[in-house]
């Protein structure tokens, strides 16, 4: 089916994201096949979570791109939600929202009551469990808020209460939740259960558990929500809810091209849950499926390790750059080892070298399928995302992800890569990596202009002194 067009320009769908991790990714691996099947490119714009309110590259994508339609995913601040929200009303572009209840908008969320309360059912009923630990997410995430009334609601149908003192902020994070619960337990250790909002908290609390010398199951029960890759592969698996995130991104994506068509919103689209059991709260299953998990787990390791030792090169590579074609050439030889089929750089720079405007940018890198293409040098429009001649890369490859760079409040350009799949580490990589070393060979060519100057100041001082 050919591609729709908008105000004479082809038609693309833009998805918000806060980075690109395992979540992300199988959302993103709903949305894709059916927006491809309508001729509709997906461009992810991964927004920067250190990095507060709406990025600037994604209001010029909006605002100046005019895309399609755009589907966007629950981010970690109210406030950048809302400016989203509300820009996306100005322009009337049809949206969808993942994660999210607001009304007269198509809102797609995963069915956190059935899971739940099916995961309490567990944890009370079957496991016996009486004081548990509440590992929250983001505060004000809809999810978030959801789970922890689920939970209260049950505890106290059973004519129990959460004790205040075993409610930690894990902020959907491995590396936060672990901290807390290492806090926790220098001062407690009379829970029985921690109850993670997501699986990546969980992880971490199951670690903290592990450090601190208590045994999941057998002292602690141990439950995380997403059914990520991890929660299966963990030891022991991590009993879990599924909530079809696949599911959810197709569901987006369907509505998202109703609305473009010129559908109505359709309201809240709630995607069905399930119970995933594994040996976090239960004792382990037998032999063979035991082996079929080491197995498992020793093939995931192995594949960490070949992107890690991949990641590792790059990052040794980039830190000996010093000019951008030095940049350039660092990243265009690590490319494929990373999985990186199609790959663009454009930084935010005229011809002379100087800073450009960041509504127009310079391609210096186009990586196709394991070969640098002769580029143009001419400046082109940052909302287009590549030049005219380069553009119908996007359509042909059907997603790619738009990755800022930028260090604190300095925007230096982006890199715009096609696929999602592989570990989340590969996109972090990007982003740190290529803009610590962009910085350092701005600040390099800054320090050389200045010296510059200062040098033809001196000389010409010098001159007027001796003919004075």
């Amino acid at each position: 089916m050919t591609m729709p067009e908008t105000a004479g320009e082809p038609a693309l769908a833009v998805a918000v994201v806060t980075g690109i991790d395992e979540y992300q990714q199988r959302l993103l691996r709903g949305m894709n096949p059916v927006l491809r099947a309508r001729g509709i490119p997906l461009v992810v714009h991964a927004n920067d979570p250190y990095i507060g309110g709406v990025p600037a590259s994604l209001v010029r994508l909006i605002r100046q791109g005019r895309p399609s339609g755009v589907i966007t995913s629950a981010s970690s601040a109210v406030a950048e939600e809302q400016t989203l929200m509300e820009l996306l009303r100005e322009l009337r572009i049809p949206a969808v929202h993942l994660g999210r209840t607001l009304p007269d908008r198509t809102c797609v969320r995963g069915d956190n009551e059935t899971g739940m309360r099916a995961l309490m059912a567990h944890l009370l009923d079957e496991r016996g469990v009486r004081r548990p630990v509440l590992v929250r997410g983001v505060v004000h995430q809809q999810d978030s808020i959801v789970r922890e009334e689920i939970i209260r609601e049950e505890l106290a149908r059973r004519g129990l209460q959460v004790d205040s003192g075993l409610v930690v902020r894990g902020e959907f994070g491995h590396d936060v939740a672990y901290r807390a619960m290492r806090a926790l337990l220098r001062s407690r250790r009379d829970m029985d259960a921690v109850i993670a909002f997501n699986d990546p908290s969980a992880l971490g609390a199951l670690g903290a558990l592990a450090d601190e010398g208590l045994r999941v199951p057998e002292d602690v029960v141990v439950t995380g929500f997403d059914n990520d890759q991890a929660a299966s592969l963990s030891w022991p698996g991590l009993t879990t809810v599924d909530q079809d995130l696949e599911g959810q991104g197709r569901a987006a994506a369907t509505a998202l091209v109703h609305e473009i068509d010129g559908g109505a919103s359709r309201g809240e689209i709630t995607v069905p849950s399930r119970l995933i059991v594994r040996g976090s709260t239960v004792s382990p299953g037998p032999t063979g499926s035991s082996f079929d998990t080491a197995v498992a787990m020793a093939r995931a390791t192995q594949a960490q390790l070949s992107v890690q030792d991949a990641i590792l090169g790059m990052n040794r590579a980039l830190i000996r750059c010093r000019t951008l074609d030095q940049v350039v050439d660092a990243l265009a030889s690590r490319l494929d080892r990373l999985g990186i089929g199609r790959c663009f750089l454009a930084v935010y720079q005229a011809d002379d070298g100087s800073a450009g405007t960041f509504d127009q940018a310079r391609l210096v890198l186009d990586y196709r399928d394991g070969e640098v293409r002769e580029r143009t040098p001419d400046l082109f429009p940052t909302h287009r995302l590549l030049p005219e001649a380069s553009r119908h890369v996007i359509s042909d490859s059907g997603l790619m992800v738009l990755q800022p760079l930028s260090v604190l409040d300095r925007d230096l350009g982006y890199v715009l890569f096609e696929g999602i799949e592989g570990p989340a580490s590969v996109t972090e990589v990007l982003r740190m990596d290529l803009s610590r070393t962009l910085d350092g060979v701005a600040s390099t060519l800054e320090l050389t202009d200045h010296a510059a100057t200062l040098e033809r100041l001196v000389a010409q001082r010098t001159e007027e002194l001796e003919s004075a």
